[in-house]
């Protein structure tokens, strides 16, 4: 909002005014992919007058689509950018990791679909047990996940821990619900990350608390401890 007027009038000459210094040559290869839009700019300063400020929505009328994160802790800032955008799609981008990618998102389904064509892929559901093979899961049992790849990275533990949502042509449709390996240890209690946003999810299942931010925090004042941070409204 505080440069709200000089965009505008960046956008209805097309020209560049930036609010602070910019790296040398920076400005004039920002300036030649500058074009004017004196209408478009019309349009945006009569929303900015009638409503004081630009909402996303408005600045781009054509979006369909936004692809973004949508599990785990991702989860809680969807109904903010939901309602940024209103109407439009809101697609998680699937499990994809750095190692390889995992799944993807398929439109209408309730999970992301195991991406069968790109890597091998085990399961396993308990420590002491065979894993699993993507035709043995079952829907609605929980997973970490195994990966082998075509460049050669061998029977992987990625850490990850998925959710089975169901199935699509046999091909099963995967949720991420969290790290496996994100471990705190003041006294030897283990803590997972993955047990805590189970307990946030159940805080919020429960209406006890509704809000878009949480985190645990270790805490060392007196006696080894976790401090909660919430944001948002809390019933006890």
């Amino acid at each position: 909002h505080d440069y709200a007027d000089r965009l505008l009038d960046d956008l209805e000459a097309g020209t560049l005014q930036s609010p602070f210094p910019l790296p040398d040559g920076l400005q004039s290869r920002l300036q030649k992919q500058a074009r004017a839009q004196p209408q478009r700019a019309r349009i945006l300063r009569g929303q900015l007058q009638s409503e004081g400020t630009l909402r996303p929505k408005n600045l781009w009328p054509n979006l369909k689509v936004i692809s973004c994160w949508t599990d785990a802790a991702a989860k809680m800032a969807l109904p903010a950018v939901a309602e940024q955008f209103p109407g439009i799609l809101l697609q998680g981008k699937g499990l994809l990791a750095s190692e390889g990618v995992v799944s993807i998102p398929l439109i209408g389904s309730a999970g992301a679909a195991l991406a069968i064509t790109s890597h091998f892929y085990e399961f396993l559901e308990t420590e002491n047990e065979r894993p699993k093979l993507a035709q043995e899961l079952e829907e609605g049992r929980e997973y970490s996940l195994i990966l082998t790849t075509g460049g050669g990275l061998w029977r992987y533990a990625l850490g990850d821990r998925i959710r089975v949502k169901g199935f699509v042509k046999h091909t099963p449709l995967l949720e991420f619900i969290g790290k496996e390996d994100a471990v705190t240890d003041l006294c030897g209690e283990k803590l997972n990350a993955l047990f805590v946003g189970r307990i946030i999810t159940q805080l919020e299942a429960r209406g006890c608390w509704a809000g878009s931010f949480a985190m645990l925090a270790p805490s060392r004042d007196v006696i080894p401890r976790y401090a909660f941070f919430l944001e948002g409204s809390i019933k006890t």
